[in-house]
Order: C-alpha cells, then sequence, then structure tokens
C-alpha cells in the first residue's frame, strides 16, 4: 500500500491497545483476550525500556547533518521564530474555538521532537529543498521544548498559589464556623 512505515506502526498500535474494539464479532473468536492482554502489557513494557536508546539514536544522527554555521545565521532563526510563531498562534485559534477562555498550559504544550526529526528524514529525495538548512528543525524543536518548559513551570506556580489560597480560604472559614458555633453556645 506504500505507507509510511510510522503510519504503519500507529496502525498496529491502536489496534493492539483496542483489541476489543477491532475484534468483535466472528474475530472475537480466534482472539484470546488475556493472553492478547498480556502480550499488550509486554508490548508497553518494551516501548518505554527502549524509548529512551531510539530517541538518543535518531538526535544523535540529527546533530550530525547539522552544520553549527548554520545555528549562526539569521535567516535560519527568523524562519524558525515565524514557524514557533505559527504553530502556537494556530494552537491559540482552535483552543480559543474548542476550548474557551482558560488556554494555560495546554496554548504552550506543543513541543516537536523525534516526530519531526523522523518526518524529516522520511523526506524522498525527490521532494527535498536543497536550501532548506536542518538548523530551522534545532531551533524549532529547541524553541517549543523551552516554550513548554516555562509555560509547565508557571502552570505548577500557578496552581500551587491557588491550592494555598484555597487552603488558607479552608482554614479561615473553618476557624470562623468554631467562632460562630462558641458564640451560638454561650
Amino acid at each position: 500500500m506504500h505507507l509510511s512505515s510510522l503510519i504503519i506502526i500507529l496502525i498496529f498500535g491502536l489496534v493492539i491497545a483496542n483489541m476489543k474494539l477491532f475484534f468483535k464479532g466472528k474475530l472475537s473468536k480466534y482472539l484470546h483476550f488475556q493472553k492478547a492482554h498480556h502480550i499488550y502489557h509486554e508490548l508497553h513494557t518494551i516501548t518505554a525500556e527502549t524509548a529512551f536508546v531510539v530517541r538518543t539514536f535518531f538526535f544523535v544522527i540529527f546533530g550530525l547533518t547539522i552544520a553549527i554555521t548554520s545555528l549562526w545565521n539569521l535567516n535560519v532563526a527568523l524562519i524558525s521564530l515565524m514557524i514557533i510563531g505559527s504553530i502556537y498562534g494556530m494552537r491559540f485559534v482552535l483552543l480559543r474555538i474548542f476550548i474557551g477562555a482558560d488556554l494555560l498550559p495546554q496554548l504552550f504544550i506543543a513541543p516537536r521532537g523525534l516526530i519531526t526529526v523522523l518526518l524529516f528524514y522520511a523526506i524522498p529525495v525527490e521532494a527535498q529543498i536543497e536550501s532548506f538548512e536542518p538548523g530551522i528543525l534545532l531551533f524549532v524543536i529547541i524553541g517549543t521544548s523551552l516554550i513548554m518548559t516555562f509555560a509547565m513551570i508557571y502552570d505548577k506556580r500557578r496552581s500551587s498559589k491557588a491550592l494555598k489560597e484555597a487552603n488558607s480560604i479552608k482554614v479561615s472559614t473553618t476557624k470562623w464556623k468554631a467562632t460562630a458555633l462558641e458564640e451560638a453556645s454561650k
């Protein structure tokens, strides 16, 4: 079918994770759910154990293909900033339409990483643009990762501040109730 290997892997994962949905009716007699569920958990363990190695391998390969001189190129930085701006601009519009007012931290959770690198290397030779600098991908990956990190730190501080305020209100309400009960009993 000439599908990308990533699409085939995605379909395989969807079928494995949703076995009861895909194996209904007559197909269900060919599948032993207990054995398949055990295989699913082992596959999940293998995936978790090898994820770090795979990410490391691809980022080392990606690092080898980037010329350091492209990192200091002003055009690379400008194009990268425009791409990052368009990513967050589209996310803002879509989240505003579907979620509404409170967009934090969802707006800023848009990291680019391994899948971006894999898709970059999956581009056929005849579709590649010779003047495209791989440094653009590096800037986009690092930029979105940093933005996501700062947004998560800000959201954690905001959440902990809200929890502290809620606890202080709860404590003061409890004290007020205790004082009111004492006065009522007198």
